[in-house]
């Protein structure tokens, strides 16, 4: 077309060049060819263990934005070498540290160790001693360990008794030995914390600590006798002033002790021992044999045998065995420690039996329901110790009436009254002397049926001996039957009183197969009735002397 001319117009494209320091400390990217007024980036990443500090043109940004400049530029990174510091404490409970962190290789950083209270810093582990201190970073990341330590005081509890060695500045938790050594006349007796070894390792604890030799000033006991042959003495030795020690004279066969060089008596006697030491003399005699022994070493056992000069008082003791008791001396003494006067040689044995708790199997075979001591009842039950009840009911083999062949439940029986009616109620607590009554008044013949009422004709009185009091005063255990025999004057029926201890003793407690029934008590209301228990829950009442109910025997054990 004329007129017109065509030129290309093209942009001019230059070099963006990217340079380190040290190509070692760093990646660049963004470097190349591009056109003149291109806007573009630049990048530079620092290996591990550098930073980027700055380009050539004062910019710090590790990414940079630019316009490509006519004729090209270059572009250099400047990277530094980093290096992390660690600074910490041998031991947190001890002190505190400043200075960790990430510095640049060869700046100078200020590094510190503070020990807590009754702490010392002792040093670094490079070996500097100041605990503030300036440090030139290097590389390959560096630890500073502040060691902490504290102060262990070594004491006596007296100078003039005793030395220490030990006492310092330590490291935390070193061990470190502590010994403790007496002078003459003294020994070591323990550390303030109790440790009785008098060289001993401790370990170095935050804080420092204290310890305290505690010495002792000891002193001899020299005891022996006025004459070898005539006896021994023990308790010689060495000991702590203050301490009590007990010394023994033993004297030889034939003899007896007298007394000590001090006048004290005691054969066996405690002393104080004091400064420089005491001697004790024995002074032993002649004297008498008194001998005292048990009837049975395992029932009890006895002291005071020995031998003793004549005329002298000494005191004699039986110690019953446990579940037994002291009974008496052969020569019917009945004091268990009691004084005797020596007049020569004498024998004494101690009578033992046994002690029945309440529930135990007693001697006839029955239960044991009373301790008559422990009740408080000794002066109504003496000579009595304890009260026994049979261990099942009577059981009679037997018709009830003296004619006739009715024959009801043979566990159960009547109280029975007695003939004629003036006779006085005057019940009694205890069942022994109800059941003698009872057996006095009626012997073997209690009425079963009769009358009282005015203008009626009696009945035809029946009898029987198998009545309760008459079934318990001729009560004999037997494996098979409880059979009644001739009377005997140990077995009786409980009064009131004795029914209810037995209820509330066994029966409660699931002993003597006792049945839920009434028990007659031999403690009578009136001429026509008489009191009863039932043992399915304690209930007392009284009834007409001819009812039925079950009876079961006791007996006081001496």
């Amino acid at each position: 077309m004329e007129g017109f001319s065509t030129e290309a117009i093209f942009a001019e494209n230059v070099e963006i060049i990217l340079e380190a320091n040290n190509i070692n400390f760093g990646e660049l990217r963004g470097g190349g060819e591009y056109p003149v007024g291109k806007q573009i980036h630049i990048f530079a990443t620092p290996a591990t263990g550098y930073r980027f500090d700055q380009w050539n043109n004062g910019s710090i940004a590790s990414i940079l934005s630019i316009t490509v400049p006519s004729g090209g530029a270059i572009y250099t990174a400047t990277f530094i070498e980093i290096s992390t510091i660690t600074v910490e404490a041998n031991d947190d409970s001890y002190g505190t540290v400043t200075g960790s962190g990430t510095c640049d290789v060869g700046e100078t950083v200020t590094i510190t160790a503070t020990p807590v209270d009754g702490n010392v810093f002792r040093r670094w582990n490079d070996g500097n001693d100041e605990a503030t201190r300036e440090i030139t970073v290097m590389s390959g990341n560096p630890s500073y360990t502040a060691i902490f330590g504290a102060n262990l005081t070594v004491v006596t509890n007296n100078d003039t008794h005793g030395t220490v060695t030990g006492c310092g500045t330590y490291d935390a938790e070193e061990t470190v030995t502590i010994t403790a050594t007496p002078v003459e006349n003294y020994r070591f007796d323990q550390w303030n914390d109790g440790n009785t070894e008098a060289t001993r390792e401790v370990s170095i604890v935050s804080g420092g600590a204290t310890y305290t030799a505690n010495f002792i000033e000891i002193a001899s006991i020299t005891s022996n006798a006025n004459d070898d042959t005539y006896g021994t003495v023990t308790g010689s030795g060495t000991y702590d002033v203050g301490e009590t020690v007990t010394i023994i004279a033993i004297p030889a066969d034939g003899y007896g002790f007298d007394k000590w060089n001090d006048w004290n008596t005691e054969i066996t006697r405690e002393i104080t021992v004091v400064s420089g030491g005491t001697t004790y003399t024995a002074v032993f005699a002649r004297i008498y044999t008194v001998t005292v022994e048990s009837n049975n070493d395992t029932l009890g056992t006895v002291s005071g045998g020995g031998t003793y000069f004549t005329g002298e008082t000494t005191t004699i003791i039986a110690t019953p065995a446990d579940g037994y008791r002291f009974v008496q001396w052969n020569d019917g003494n009945t004091e268990a420690s009691r004084q005797i006067r020596n007049l020569g040689t004498t024998n004494f044995t101690a009578y033992f039996d046994k002690i029945y708790n309440v529930g135990d199997i007693g001697p006839s075979g029955g239960i044991i329901f009373v301790d008559i001591e422990e009740k408080g009842w000794t002066e109504r039950y003496s000579p009595y110790k304890y009260l026994e009840v049979a261990q099942a009911d009577v059981y009679a083999l037997f018709s009830l009436y003296k004619e006739g062949s009715y024959n009801p439940n043979t566990y159960n029986h009547v109280f029975g009254y007695y003939k004629g009616y003036d006779r006085d109620i005057n019940p009694s607590l205890l069942g022994q002397v109800n059941t003698k009554n009872l057996y006095n008044v009626m012997k073997n013949e209690a009425v079963l049926i009769y009358t009282t009422e005015p203008g009626l004709v009696p009945y035809e009185y029946l009898y029987t001996p198998y009545y309760a009091a008459n079934l318990c005063f001729g009560y004999v255990p037997n494996d098979d039957d409880n059979i009644i025999s001739s009377p005997a004057d140990y077995w009786f029926l409980p009064s009131r009183a004795e029914l209810a201890e037995m209820y509330n003793a066994l029966k409660l407690n699931g002993l003597g197969d006792f049945s839920d029934e009434y028990y007659w008590s031999s403690t009578e209301y009136t001429d026509l009735t008489a009191f009863a228990l039932r043992f399915s829950d304690g209930n007392v009442t009284y009834s007409g002397k001819n009812e039925r109910y079950r009876v079961r025997p006791i007996r006081g054990i001496k």
